[in-house]
């Protein structure tokens, strides 16, 4: 389904919606998936995983340029436009992956 798709918009969903995030946002890391990815944070339902991705490149558990790999959008209407203003992701970025 990734292959086939122009972006990734994770919706507020459960355990199963925050596993696909992170797993394309892994791919995306590995330069399996170029295409962009937004986190619709409606009310703030994905402040902790932001926080905690934000955490692990504190940590240095993820470089910084990694950041790049989502935008996060507070409307439906912000993350469309997010789409469209957001670059594939850059294939040798991939390579930041190696610490």
């Amino acid at each position: 389904m990734a292959k086939l798709s122009d972006a990734t918009i994770a919706l507020p969903g459960g355990c199963g919606t925050m596993e696909e995030l992170l797993e394309i946002i892994t791919w995306k890391q590995l330069g399996l998936y170029l295409k962009p990815i937004v986190i619709l944070n409606t009310n703030g339902y994905y402040n902790p995983i932001i926080e905690m991705l934000d955490k692990a490149i504190e940590n240095n558990f993820m470089r910084k340029e990694h950041k790049k790999m989502w935008e996060v959008a507070n409307t439906p209407e912000e993350a469309v436009e997010l789409l469209s203003k957001t670059p594939l992701w850059d294939k040798d970025f991939c390579k930041f992956a190696e610490i």
